[in-house]
């Protein structure tokens, strides 16, 4: 999965729109023909293969002695995002993305920094999330490559630690900050969607980004002129987006704070990381269902994907597609649910409220 994540983001637009035009095409050999459907799949898992051999021999760049400016964000998604904004405006090379792939807003975060700490969250992911995003992860690799890679940013080079209103953002430049404590860089945090809002929306029409990955290219394109124009302040006055050391101390230490707890599941509340109990979410899913009406014939039965993809666009916190499939787990083992399916993944089952025995008081 994570494979995956880091090829797409090193597509162009044109490079993508062929390989999707391709494996449709070959998808419709294989509905419309009478082909052995062998020869159709065997034609999609080389197309498969010679996307992700693509990505390994275009490695991702990392920072060298000839960084100028170092962004660090959340998510393979954005992070190819904002590769493809600085290739268009000539900056890639001097320009370095790094990317923290992990899902701040869930899995226990306390110990993060200890063997003990990753064992927990590795389990507690093994335990709850979808095998297809994180059967495959070594969180303590992942770490490992972390340090690695921000050890590689050279002295002179500027820091730009990108966020939101999102609680994986926050909850990620928290933690970056506390890795970066002993780097003497210019370090700025940098909201694009703050930016975003305040030049494009008008009171008639307006967009609320939840995370950076929503911004489009062309906004995100601005966005990163409107940071560079800043940094370029930098030597000019005291205006320039560049961290005190107070505000590193105390955004570092609220790292140390959240990773001291063990629950599962975060939002970001009133300018804040909120810890809040497993099931904060379950009585907003049964309501998603409820305004659902469910196809003909199909027993009452929603597709769980609809549910989740519903739920995710209403909702106002960055929460993973994975956990809300954990939660509707939950809720039927607990009996407010009936499953269909097999509930592996979202696209494997369908949901609909536990009916109840005819007589039944309840």
């Amino acid at each position: 999965m994570q494979k995956i994540l880091q090829a797409a983001g090193l597509l162009e637009d044109g490079e993508a729109r062929a390989l999707l035009r391709l494996a449709l095409l070959n998808i419709r050999e294989l509905k419309a023909t009478d082909k052995p459907v062998e020869e159709a799949v065997d034609k999609l898992i080389l197309l498969y293969d010679s996307f992700l051999e693509a990505e390994e021999r275009t490695a991702l760049p990392l920072p060298g002695p000839d960084s100028e400016l170092v962004h660090i964000v959340c998510g393979e998604s954005f992070g190819g995002s904002l590769r493809h904004a600085l290739r268009q405006l000539n900056l890639l090379g001097p320009h370095v993305v790094v990317t923290l792939p992990e899902h701040y807003a869930i899995g226990p975060l306390e110990g993060w920094d200890t063997p003990e700490g990753i064992e927990l969250r590795t389990t507690w992911f093994r335990d709850h999330i979808c095998y297809e995003m994180h059967n495959d992860c070594d969180f303590e690799a992942g770490y490992a490559e972390l340090l690695d890679t921000l050890d590689r940013i050279p002295a002179q080079a500027g820091i730009i630690v990108w966020t939101s209103r999102s609680v994986v953002e926050q909850i990620g430049m928290r933690h970056v900050l506390h890795l970066l404590q002993d780097k003497l860089n210019p370090i700025a945090v940098y909201d694009a969607c703050d930016y975003c809002e305040g030049k494009y929306n008008r009171t008639e029409t307006y967009i609320n980004y939840k995370r950076s990955g929503e911004i489009p290219t062309d906004k995100l394109r601005e966005a990163l002129l409107g940071l560079l124009a800043a940094v370029e302040r930098k030597g000019a006055d005291s205006e320039g987006p560049w961290l005190d050391s107070p505000i590193r101390e105390k955004l570092r230490t609220d790292w140390q704070d959240i990773s001291k707890h063990s629950k599962e599941l975060r939002i970001w509340q009133n300018g804040a990381v909120v810890e809040v109990s497993p099931d904060y979410f379950d009585s907003y899913l049964l309501e998603r269902l409820d305004e659902i009406r469910p196809p003909h014939g199909n027993g009452e039965f929603v597709k769980s994907a609809r549910l989740i993809g519903g739920a995710l666009g209403y909702c106002d916190q960055d929460i993973s597609e994975y956990f809300f499939v954990d939660r509707l787990r939950q809720l039927a083992y607990c009996g407010a649910l009936e499953i269909k399916g097999i509930p592996a993944a979202m696209r494997f089952f369908s949901v609909r409220r536990k009916k109840q025995n005819a007589g039944s008081s309840v």
